[in-house]
């Protein structure tokens, strides 16, 4: 089996006319506390009341005047703690 690299032009084209995979560097963040839910619930777009142990969610990640930052996957690893992984659209 090969794996072929292709940038530029040639490898956008190669992802909407073919089979490929985009690479993308994240930060992840754990945040816990008792408080945690509801303070992601205030930063992104998705609904994370119904979260449930275990599960998770991908949604957007917003500035406080709803801007677009990044997407992120939240998962939620224990009753007060949540696992975010952060993939940024936009530099700061």
């Amino acid at each position: 089996m090969s794996v072929a690299v292709l940038y530029g032009a040639e490898g956008v084209r190669a992802l909407r006319n073919s089979v490929g995979a985009a690479l993308m560097a994240r930060d992840v963040l754990v945040a816990e506390g008792r408080d945690t839910l509801k303070f992601l619930q205030s930063q992104v777009s998705q609904d994370l009341g119904g979260l449930e142990i275990g599960g998770s969610n991908w949604s957007f990640l917003l500035q406080p005047t709803g801007k677009l930052v990044g997407f992120l996957r939240v998962t939620r690893v224990g009753a007060d703690t949540v696992l975010a992984q952060i993939v940024r659209l936009v530099q700061d």
